[in-house]
C-alpha cells in the first residue's frame, strides 16, 4: 500500500511538472524555468531506471528529426544557439521519460490536476467578483513575496500570483472593470486552452459530455471570457453532439450554440469588442494581435519552410525586428510552423491525433471525434503559444503507451 501510494504520489508530482513548466508564471520565469528542468530531468531518469522502464526508438527518431532541422537552421544562419537547443532537447527528454513512466494513466493524472486547480480559481475568481478589494488584499501584501524581478522585462511582465493562482484581472486597468479567470497559467486564455485539453481527455475517457467533472471545466472556461476559449469550446461540444449523442436532441444543438453565439457575440461586451479589435487592427504593425501574428509569421515560413528558424532569437527574427512588440508573437500554429519547419510541424501534429484516435477508439467514442479534438486543440492555438511547451509536446508521445485495446481500469 506504502509502495502504491508513493508511486501514486511521484506521478501526480510529474504531471505537475510538466504543465507547471508549461504555463505557471512563477514556475516560467528566467530565474526558476532552467534549474527545475534540469532537475526534473534528472529525477526523472531515476525514476525511469528504478522502475525499470525501456528505451525505444520512438525517442531517438524525435530527437533526429530535433537535430536535423538544427543543422539545417545552423547552415542558413551560422547560428548554434546552444543553450537553446539543450534547452528543447531537455524539454523532449523530460517529456518522454514522463510519459514512458506513468504510462497510459497519464491522462488521469492530468483531469485530475486540472480539475484541482478549476476549483481553486473559483474561490479566488468568485471572492473577486463579489469584493473587488479580495484581489487588491492578495496584491498588496500576499503576491510581493513571489514577486521575480528577472521577469519584468518580458512582454506581458509577471502578474500577481501566488503559485496556485495567477491575478490577471482588468480591476486597477484604466477604463476596465473585467475580471477574467487565468487560474494558475499566464492568463485567462491560456487557462482556458489547457483546461480544454482536459475536457477533451474526460468527454472521451467517459463518453459524456456532461458530469461533475466536465461541469467543473465548463464552468472554468466560461468564466476565462476568452474568445478563442469560447470558440473552441463551441467547437467541442458541437462536435461531440453530433458525432457521438445517439439521442434525437442532438439536432437542436447546433443551432441552439449558432443562436448562442450570435446571442454572445451582439450582447457581451467583452467578447464584440475583441473580435472586432483583432478585425480591424489585421492591417496593423501590432503583432500582440493573433492574425497579425500569423500573417507576419506566414513570410517567414515561405523564406524558410523546410527547416525553420528556430526557438532562439537571434535566429527567430531579422536584426531590423527591433525588440519588445516587434518581436512578440501569439499565434501559436504559425509560431511553430516558423520555429521548426512546415514537415515537422506537420509530423507534431499528426502525432497528436494519432493519440487522440487511438484514445477514441480504446474508450469505443467516435473516431472522428479524434479529427475534431485536433481542430479545437488548433483553434485555441491560433491564438496563444502552445505548441513549444512540454505538456503539448507530451501529447505527441502519448500514442505509443495506448497500443492496444486494454481497459483502463483506473477511474476519476
Amino acid at each position: 500500500m506504502k509502495t502504491y501510494l508513493k508511486r501514486d504520489i511521484t506521478n501526480y508530482i510529474f504531471v505537475f511538472i510538466l504543465i507547471a513548466l508549461s504555463g505557471f508564471p512563477f514556475f516560467t520565469s528566467n530565474l526558476l524555468f532552467k534549474p527545475i528542468l534540469l532537475l526534473s530531468c534528472l529525477w526523472a531518469l531515476l525514476i525511469f531506471t528504478q522502475r525499470k522502464k525501456k528505451w525505444n526508438y520512438f525517442i531517438l527518431k524525435y530527437l533526429l528529426a530535433f537535430f536535423i532541422i538544427t543543422a539545417g537552421q545552423l547552415i542558413i544562419f551560422s547560428v548554434f544557439p546552444v543553450i537553446t537547443v539543450l534547452g528543447y532537447t531537455l524539454r523532449i527528454f523530460l517529456a518522454f521519460c514522463v510519459i514512458k513512466i506513468i504510462g497510459k494513466f497519464f491522462v488521469d493524472y492530468y483531469i485530475k490536476i486540472i480539475y484541482f486547480f478549476s476549483v481553486i480559481s473559483f474561490f479566488f475568481f468568485f471572492s473577486t467578483l463579489i469584493y473587488n478589494d479580495f484581489e487588491r488584499f492578495f496584491t498588496s501584501y500576499i503576491t510581493p513575496f513571489f514577486d521575480l524581478p528577472q521577469d519584468a522585462s518580458s512582454f506581458y511582465g509577471l502578474s500577481p500570483n501566488i503559485l496556485i493562482f495567477n491575478f490577471n484581472s482588468t480591476l486597477d486597468r484604466p477604463g476596465s472593470v473585467l475580471i477574467r479567470n487565468s487560474g494558475p497559467f499566464w492568463e485567462p486564455g491560456a487557462f482556458a486552452g489547457f483546461t480544454i485539453v482536459a475536457l477533451i481527455f474526460s468527454i472521451i475517457k467517459t463518453n459524456k459530455l456532461f458530469n461533475r467533472t466536465n461541469m467543473v471545466f465548463m464552468l472554468a472556461i466560461i468564466t476565462t471570457f476568452s474568445t478563442a476559449g469560447y470558440v473552441a469550446f463551441f467547437l467541442l461540444v458541437v462536435s461531440y453532439s453530433i458525432q457521438n449523442v445517439k439521442s434525437s436532441y442532438k439536432y437542436f444543438i447546433f443551432p441552439a450554440i449558432i443562436i448562442g453565439s450570435f446571442y454572445s457575440y451582439y450582447n457581451l461586451e467583452f467578447l464584440n469588442s475583441k473580435i472586432n479589435n483583432d478585425i480591424e487592427t489585421v492591417d496593423a504593425s501590432n503583432t500582440s494581435n493573433r492574425f497579425v501574428s500569423a500573417l507576419t509569421d506566414i513570410e517567414d515560413i515561405k523564406k524558410y519552410w523546410l527547416f525553420g528558424r528556430g526557438f532562439n532569437e537571434e535566429t527567430r527574427f531579422d536584426k531590423s525586428a527591433g525588440a519588445g512588440l516587434d518581436r512578440h508573437r501569439n499565434n501559436g500554429i504559425t509560431a511553430l510552423l516558423v520555429n521548426t519547419g512546415v514537415i515537422v510541424s506537420f509530423l507534431y501534429f499528426f502525432l497528436i491525433f494519432k493519440f487522440l484516435k487511438r484514445f477514441c477508439m480504446l474508450n469505443d467514442v467516435n473516431k472522428y471525434f479524434a479529427y475534431s479534438s485536433l481542430m479545437v486543440i488548433l483553434t485555441f492555438g491560433f491564438a496563444e503559444g502552445y505548441f513549444n511547451r512540454i505538456l503539448f509536446i507530451a501529447l505527441t508521445m502519448l500514442f505509443f503507451v495506448f497500443k492496444e485495446k486494454i481497459p483502463l481500469t483506473k477511474k476519476l
